[in-house]
């Protein structure tokens, strides 16, 4: 189950930049482009592009201010 208060935060934060630590031990760097109840849609720099990522595979954020 997700995180509501990762969720909260997501979608409180577009136009923020981020840094998300998937489950796996994977991480992605970006700006939030968008979030919903499922997904959330960041910017990258390197490799430029859109990463889109289940919101349930997040296991910790970090929100740049």
């Amino acid at each position: 189950m997700t995180n509501e208060l990762i969720k909260k935060r997501l979608a409180d934060s577009l136009g923020k930049e981020v840094l998300i630590f998937l489950h796996n031990g994977f991480r992605y760097q970006g700006t939030i482009s968008g979030c919903d109840d499922k997904y959330v849609e960041l910017v990258q720099p390197r490799p430029k592009g859109y990463k889109i990522i289940e919101l349930s595979q997040i296991a910790q954020v970090e929100v740049k201010e």
